[in-house]
């Protein structure tokens, strides 16, 4: 993984229940729910068992809900995953089938500095289209529900089992990071055009703020395959 970026958004979490189904939960922190996008540019991409030559770059998108869930007897901490986006026909063609997910096929813009990160996401769903501009800084915002990057840091780490819908209704896919080398950094973000978390229709003035970014770079990471969780029948008793 070449580079990581985390867009963290504080949610009323009425309001982002609606958008998660069963069996997840919305996870609270300090009274609010936390989503966002996360995205990430995987270099030496590849089939198992193949060398590194054949190997491709890719832009991806996830959109984000931090969510928990009740498994064997406790609580797991996740991500719920709801959309997906990728630049690379293959990543599209193989999610849902040869590794969880779905991925919709969409056209990333990228320029990168050394200190600035220049992003654009154009989607079939113009809803999920995105815009951003952002550069490094050493400064926490003063106002992320979070006390501080290493705060935060933790949390998403927590957080690094996610489900998406499979390509049958009511199936959830999962996959987790699994990263022995985790270091975050602070963003600052000049620019963020994200119509997904600003329209009203689905979370009414008051119900979301952008509260901080992070950025994550030169990461070594195992996927472990998570299997598949289902809606509940709705007639099973809780």
């Amino acid at each position: 993984m070449d580079r990581r970026i985390l867009l963290n958004f504080r949610v009323d979490p009425v309001v982002l229940e609606r958008l998660v189904p069963a069996p997840f939960r919305v996870k609270r922190i300090h009274c609010w729910g936390l989503a966002g996008i996360c995205l990430i540019r995987l270099r030496d991409t590849r089939p198992r068992g193949l060398p590194r030559q054949v190997g491709f770059v890719s832009e991806n998108a996830a959109f984000r809900i931090a969510v928990e869930w009740d498994e064997g007897g406790g609580v797991r901490n996740g991500v719920y995953i709801p959309i997906r986006h990728t630049n690379s026909r293959l990543n599209s063609l193989a999610g849902g089938r040869l590794f969880p997910g779905r991925h919709e096929l969409s056209t990333f813009e990228v320029h990168e500095t050394r200190s600035l990160f220049k992003i654009e996401l154009r989607a079939r769903n113009r809803d999920e289209n995105l815009k951003l501009i952002c550069r490094r800084t050493k400064a926490w915002p003063a106002d992320s529900i979070f006390a501080d990057e290493s705060h935060a840091s933790a949390f998403i780490r927590e957080g690094c089992a996610g489900y998406s819908p499979g390509l049958v209704d009511g199936r959830f896919e999962g996959v987790e990071l699994r990263a022995t080398k985790w270091r975050t950094s602070p963003l600052a973000v000049e620019h963020l055009d994200a119509p997904f978390f600003t329209n009203q229709e689905r979370f009414h003035a008051g119900a979301i703020r952008f509260d901080s970014a992070l950025l994550m770079e030169d990461i070594a990471p195992e996927w472990g395959n998570l299997g598949r969780l289902k809606t509940p029948d709705p007639g099973m008793a809780s």
